[in-house]
């Protein structure tokens, strides 16, 4: 590996545990500042205006459905509440899309559009490598 490919390895490594440390940090001081302001915050957005500026705080909520459930939910709900209350998102199973034929693929493609993603790079260093530098 040239000395180029190295030092930008080694540069990407450095931003990479920055980064972790700062993202980490700055939802603490995210939340310990969202506590401070708006201890009683609803859930959606929350503002205060002050002699320093306009704070804007959106308390948020995730929601996890438990797919072993939602038939017993169904029944219970409903079809009609249940299908306002709950979406059925296709997903395609990429490890099936690759075993079709390319004729299959033709017939396929008006309803799919494929596109790069983010690529990734993991980079396990040998500790000490200087690299022969």
């Amino acid at each position: 590996m040239d000395n180029e490919t190295y030092e930008l390895i080694k540069q990407r490594e450095s931003i990479v545990k920055w980064m972790t440390t700062a993202r980490s940090r700055e939802m603490e001081l995210r939340k310990l500042i969202g506590a401070r302001l708006f201890p009683a915050a609803k859930v959606g957005a929350n503002t205060l205006k002050s002699e320093l500026g306009v704070f804007k705080y959106t308390r948020k909520q995730n929601f996890k459905l438990h797919k072993d459930q939602l038939a017993l939910a169904e029944q219970a709900l409903g079809t009609d509440v249940y299908g306002r209350l709950i979406r059925q998102k296709p997903e395609l199973v990429a490890k099936e899309f690759k075993l079709l034929t390319e004729d299959q693929k033709v017939l396929l493609a008006p309803a799919l559009e494929v596109s790069d993603g983010s690529p990734t790079l993991d980079i396990k260093l040998t500790e000490g490598d200087e690299h022969g530098a």
